[in-house]
């Protein structure tokens, strides 16, 4: 018997769409509320997050294109059914875009991504919900009770074991896998309250801004163990490079302001 936890009964392709746009919608008028109570004009509130959003799409299809050079091109970046999302790309791309708009603006840049920066496990913590639903970004076989799921036939999950003849057409659902969408969901809506309610204690510009980009890179690091149809180059997934290399540099400036 499957140690299961619940088994999906069908994929809801249209939540995974709606949780995403209710994420971009609730942390638009969080970073509006926290930034004007900052007294900044909320038509550069609302510049610098467009730019976020809109470089941040781009950042995300163009790394997908980066990943899957064998299967799309650069031509199909705004075709909605060859080309999906990687989050670090939008990840990178958009706070790179925002802190060039910042420094451009002549803003305090620190001040600004400590507002923004708690802003992103939230996303991550309704956006994944929508992955969840979708049967996407779903984790590695699972044996332990009390903390699998099924995924039914025609979800990423059950191709995925599919093409590798883990099941076959006659089977209704996966193998039982770790809901890693929600693992991730659970742990990102810790870190945004934490950090969220700690803004109004931080002690110097920057101190929230470093504590999420370690902090999810960290967490991302390690749940990326339990993720399942992810490449993977000498056993680390891309996403876990990225993640690696994001903890080595705010070590480095941790250290070099230290000193």
């Amino acid at each position: 018997m499957y140690p299961i936890l619940f088994q999906i009964g069908n994929i809801n392709i249209g939540a995974y769409g709606f949780f995403y746009f209710l994420a971009l919608v609730i942390i638009f008028i969080l970073f509006l509320l926290r930034g004007t109570k900052e007294g900044y004009n909320i038509d550069f509130l609302i510049n610098f997050i467009v730019i976020i959003y809109l470089s941040g799409f781009i950042g995300c299809r163009l790394f997908y294109i980066f990943l899957n050079l064998d299967k799309v091109t650069l031509l199909d970046i705004f075709s909605f059914d060859k080309v999906g999302y990687v989050f670090y790309g939008g990840y990178i791309v958009g706070l790179l875009m925002g802190i060039l708009y910042l420094y451009i603006s002549r803003s305090n840049i620190l001040k600004i991504l400590d507002i923004a920066t708690p802003l992103l496990p939230l996303g991550l913590f309704i956006g994944r919900i929508g992955c969840f639903l979708k049967g996407c970004c779903f984790g590695t076989i699972c044996n332990i009770n009390f903390t699998c799921i099924r995924f039914p036939k025609g979800s990423d999950a059950y191709n995925h074991q599919l093409d590798r003849g883990m099941v076959s057409q006659y089977d209704s659902y996966s193998l039982p896998v770790f809901p890693v969408q929600l693992f991730e969901s659970f742990i990102n809506g810790i870190l945004f309250l934490y950090f969220w309610l700690k803004y109004k204690k931080k002690k110097v510009d920057g101190q929230i801004t470093f504590g999420v980009l370690f902090s999810h890179s960290f967490v991302r690091f390690f749940l990326d163990f339990l993720r399942a149809n992810i490449d993977k180059i000498y056993g680390f997934t891309i996403s876990q490079f990225v993640a690696g290399v994001i903890i080595f540099l705010l070590f480095l400036i941790r250290r070099r302001s230290s000193n």
